[in-house]
C-alpha cells in the first residue's frame, strides 16, 4: 500500500513525539536532573489524575497497539472481517478514554463533597470548605476532564490523518468487489433466462392436431 502525505504526517508526528519524549528523558539524566523531575512528575500525577493516570497510560496503550494492528491489516490486505473489527476497536478504546476521564469526574465531585459536607466535615467557613473541595477531588475532577477530552480528540485526529486515507481505499475496494459479484451473478441469471427462453419447445406426443395431420398422411 502506498504511502499518503496524511499517513506519512501521521507517522512523523508520532516518530517525532517520540523522539521529542526520548530527548528529553536524555537530558534529564544528562544534567542530573531526572530524579527530581521524575518525583515531581509523579507527585503532579497523583495530585491531579490519582488512578486515572494508570487507566489512561492502559488505554493509550490498547490504542496504539490497535493502530498498528490495523495498519498492518491494511498493508497485507486482510480479509473485511479483521479489518472492521480492529477500526471499530479503535474507536472503542478513543471512546473509553473519553469514558475514563468522565469517571474520574464524578468520582473527584464525589470525594470532594463528601470532604465538604460529609458527616465528618462538621462546621466549617468558606475558605476550610473551599480547600476541603480542591484537596477533596475537585482538583481531580478538573484534571480528568481536561485530560481525557484533549486527549481523546487527538487520538482521534490522529487515526484519521495516519490510517484515514487507507481505510478509505480499502473500503472503496471491498465494495467495488462486491458490486462485481453482484454483476457477474446477474449476468449468469440473464444468460440462463435468455437460453430457457430462446430454446424450442418439445412437442407433445398426445397432440390432437400431430394425430389428426399423421392420419391425412
Amino acid at each position: 500500500m502506498s504511502r499518503t502525505p496524511a499517513a506519512t504526517f501521521g507517522q512523523g508526528l508520532l516518530a517525532g513525539f517520540a523522539t521529542t519524549l526520548a530527548g528529553l528523558v536524555l537530558l534529564m539524566a544528562v544534567t542530573g536532573s531526572a530524579g527530581g523531575l521524575f518525583s515531581q512528575a509523579l507527585e503532579w500525577t497523583g495530585r491531579n489524575l490519582g488512578l486515572a493516570a494508570a487507566a489512561f497510560a492502559a488505554v493509550a496503550v490498547a490504542w496504539l497497539r490497535g493502530l498498528f494492528r490495523l495498519r498492518d491489516a491494511l498493508a497485507d490486505g486482510g480479509p473485511p472481517e479483521t479489518v472492521m473489527h480492529l477500526d471499530l476497536l479503535t474507536d472503542v478504546w478513543v471512546g473509553l478514554f473519553f469514558g475514563v476521564g468522565v469517571i474520574w469526574t464524578a468520582i473527584g465531585m464525589r470525594e470532594a463533597l463528601l470532604q465538604a459536607i460529609g458527616p465528618g466535615a462538621g462546621g466549617a467557613d468558606g475558605a476550610a470548605m473551599l480547600a476541603r473541595l480542591v484537596d477533596g477531588g475537585i482538583l481531580l475532577s478538573l484534571s480528568t476532564t481536561i485530560v481525557g477530552g484533549i486527549g481523546g480528540y487527538v487520538m482521534r485526529v490522529v487515526r484519521a490523518l495516519w490510517l484515514g486515507p487507507g481505510l478509505r481505499r480499502y473500503y472503496r475496494a471491498e465494495t467495488a468487489r462486491d458490486v462485481a459479484a453482484v454483476r457477474a451473478s446477474l449476468s449468469g441469471i440473464e444468460r440462463r433466462l435468455e437460453t430457457l427462453i430462446t430454446r424450442p419447445p418439445p412437442s407433445p406426443t398426445g397432440d390432437p392436431d400431430a394425430n389428426m395431420a399423421g392420419r391425412r398422411r
